[in-house]
């Protein structure tokens, strides 16, 4: 469930009469342009009343369109909501249960990022410890939930003991699971750093490894630092929202000038298990044989439909190719790859074809009036009353002058 602040929405005529009322804030971060607000709680048995209230500014939610649902969605426009800015969404959900009114109000940072961002958990100046992903579906109750978890394994340096994770290489600025995480295009990995205070006692030996990252596929696993000797298991789940075909994956090491390729131990379409058994040395780890698919999103407006299938899911790298039939007498449409606006290269009329699918494409169609040249009111006739106009002042000269030489 996604959403934003505030005031409660006027009621129903026939609830306008409950007597009670009760009412609770609530704070969240979404990473993505699609806004789903949904009440995870509504019996239409004991509900008699529900409606959403979304809006851009606090000042305009009292009057906000109200939607008498239970799930209400919204997409985000790549022109008012850049990609790695951050930006505000308002909302109120108001519902009478058993005759008592409750308002929940909701404030949404809104955070859009490009596809999987990263938080990056560090051992040392050179190898990372864990990665920790953040997709561009995700949303965050920040009352209950954490936008990324600290590492479960606190890691083990030899000479050193593990104190903390910390945003800065100084150790000033500590990192917790409370910490809100927001990406810019110049900072797509937010690195997270440890904290290491001498310690003879410890002696840890260790290889590092090194994974491929899949886009949409999310990576479970302990730490990216392994004790020489032991194993490294990966596991591999699709994220929800995501497509990847994991059924023909295989993974590939490479050592050198030399590969090795490795079967999963189990594997599915949406998921799949590696194992890496005995390391000796620094792991690198590539990935083949699985499919990406790159999502469409489209948003349209009153009277406008996609002829044909509306394809959801575009193999990457395959062409797209829609097409609209619209009640107006015309339709602007715009198309974005992620944030990047492509719309003078893959519209034509009431056609998309963008040639080489890939990033999450936004579609939205909106009806268009087309307009005379002057509001309403044609040229020609403008230039006819013109001429008839100077004609007659033309004429009464003329007469005036005439009288004037009698």
């Amino acid at each position: 469930m996604l959403g934003s602040v505030l005031v409660a929405a006027d009621l129903a005529a026939d609830d306008s009469d409950a007597a009670e009322s009760s009412t609770s804030t609530e704070y969240w971060i979404c990473y993505g342009r699609i806004l789903v607000f949904e009440d995870e709680n509504y019996d239409p048995s004991t509900y008699s009343y529900i409606c959403w209230q979304v809006s851009e500014n606090y000042s305009d939610l009292h009057n906000a369109v109200k939607h008498e649902t239970a799930k209400y969605e919204t997409v985000l426009s790549p022109e008012d909501y850049p990609s790695y800015e951050t930006n505000q969404i308002y909302a109120c959900l108001t519902t009478v249960i058993n005759g008592e009114q409750i308002v929940k109000e909701l404030t949404v940072r809104v955070n859009p990022i490009d596809d999987v961002c990263y938080v990056l958990f560090m051992y040392d100046d050179e190898h990372g410890y864990k990665y920790q992903p953040v997709t561009s579906t995700k949303s965050v109750n920040l009352s209950r939930e954490y936008v990324v978890d600290v590492p479960e394994k606190n890691p083990m340096r030899t000479g050193f003991r593990f104190d903390g994770w910390f945003m800065d290489q100084d150790s000033k600025v500590p990192f917790s699971e409370n910490t809100v995480v927001e990406f810019m295009k110049n900072k797509k990995e937010v690195v997270v750093y440890p904290k290491w205070v001498p310690d003879a006692s410890q002696i840890f030996d260790f290889i590092s490894v090194n994974c491929q990252q899949i886009n949409g596929v999310d990576y479970i696993y302990d730490s990216l630092i392994v004790e020489k000797g032991k194993s490294f298991t990966l596991k591999m789940n699709v994220f929800e929202d995501y497509k990847v075909d994991l059924s023909g994956i295989k993974a590939v090491v490479i050592d050198g000038d030399s590969r090795t390729t490795i079967t999963p131990t189990s594997v599915s379409e949406s998921s799949c298990i590696f194992e890496f058994k005995n390391l000796t040395k620094d792991l690198t780890v590539v990935f083949n044989g699985y499919v990406s698919y790159v999502r469409v999103v489209y948003s349209m407006g009153d009277g406008i439909s996609v002829d044909g299938a509306q394809p959801e899911w575009v193999k990457e790298g395959s062409p797209l190719k829609v097409s609209f039939s619209h009640e107006s007498p015309s339709a602007d449409i715009k198309v974005y790859r992620n944030g990047e606006n492509i719309t003078p290269s893959s519209v034509d009329g009431d056609s998309v074809y963008v040639p080489n699918a890939n990033g999450t494409l936004y579609i939205f169609a909106e009806p268009s009036e087309s307009k005379s040249v002057d509001e309403g009111f044609p040229m020609y006739l403008l230039l006819i009353i013109a001429v008839i106009v100077a004609a007659i002042i033309g004429s009464l000269i003329y007469i005036h002058n005439k009288n004037q030489a009698q």
